[in-house]
């Protein structure tokens, strides 16, 4: 019971042979037991619908020895994503997402519920921390990548940054292990706007689409300005020009107004700011960038604006 205590309330028949639980004992409680998998039970009274922490102990167990969640099962251990995000369907009818685990070496038969892979031992690292056993953060967000289009990496990169769960130079180490690996110069390249301050997909795109291919002047990212904890996304330090960008979410009603006071207090210590959203950036980015350089231009900087092969004929017109 203690051993099940650290797992979620799961044992294995393995585990309960090599405790000295006799087969015979072994059939006769599980019928009080749920089952989970062949030889994998969730023990207790009223155990009910197995939760999904039980559910990846379960896949561990079945996995065996050196076993790891991996993959979007890991990235919920870590915080990286919920496994309410992984669910699919709608509504309460959401079906619970599957259990990636990674088994070192060995074959393990289909199971209704699991998702087990075969990987070539210490091609990955393994989680010094917690249980149920897990790839490292690193590892787990660059499997996340490498199953993912560009908008998906940009997403999975910027978000184990922002949560502070690693950092784009540990990453990247960990990227350059791994030579094989799906999107590698992908993944590479982005790394580099995120370990220059982007935070988000918006950002990531702003300086793809808008401020690099245009010629405006450099940003420093994430740029605290005056006193105390005021940030703005993108700063234009020698002619005192603040842009932000806002993503689809968390600029309403007391966002909104916590933006206004923000700004507010950027023009008083001298700062003009300007203001973007989500499809401002999408559908229009040489419009963007066009009125920024404006800004600027009225501010000081010499230019030239330069114009992209998508621009209009006179884009500062």
């Amino acid at each position: 019971m203690e051993l099940a205590r650290c797992q979620a309330g799961v044992l294995s028949r393995a585990q309960l042979l090599g405790l000295g639980v006799s087969a015979h004992r072994i059939e006769r409680l599980s019928v009080t037991w749920m089952r989970l998998a062949r030889g994998v039970y969730l023990i207790g009274p009223d155990v009910g619908a197995p939760p999904w922490l039980a559910r990846v102990w379960a896949g561990v167990l079945l996995g065996g020895e050196g076993s790891r969640a991996a993959g979007p099962t890991a990235a919920a251990l870590q915080g990286l994503s919920s496994p309410e995000e992984l669910a699919t369907g709608p509504g309460a009818a959401r079906t619970p997402p599957p259990i990636h685990v990674l088994v070192p070496g060995r074959h393990i038969g289909p199971h209704r519920g699991f998702v087990f892979s075969r990987e070539r031992p210490g091609s990955r690292l393994r989680s010094p921390a917690g249980d149920p056993p897990r790839t490292r953060i690193e590892d787990t967000t660059l499997d996340l990548c490498a199953s993912a289009d560009e908008v998906g990496a940009v997403t999975w990169l910027t978000r184990a940054c922002q949560r502070r769960l690693t950092t784009a130079q540990r990453l990247r180490r960990r990227a350059l292990d791994r030579p094989a690996l799906r999107h590698l110069s992908l993944v590479l390249e982005i790394l580099q706007d995120v370990g220059a301050g982007a935070t988000s997909q918006l950002e990531y795109r702003a300086l793809r689409e808008v401020l690099r291919p245009h010629g405006l002047p450099g940003v420093r990212l994430q740029h605290r300005t005056g006193t105390g904890n005021r940030v703005a996304d993108a700063a234009v330090e020698a002619h005192r020009v603040l842009i932000e960008f806002d993503g689809r979410v968390g600029h309403v009603e007391e966002g909104a107004f916590r933006d206004r006071h923000r700004d507010n207090a950027h023009t008083l210590d001298g700062w003009v700011t300007l203001r973007f959203g989500w499809s401002d950036v999408s559908a229009d980015p040489c419009g963007v960038a066009a009125q920024i350089a404006r800004l600027l231009l009225a501010r000081g900087w010499p230019g030239p604006f330069r114009t992209c092969p998508r621009c209009p004929r006179h884009p500062l017109s």
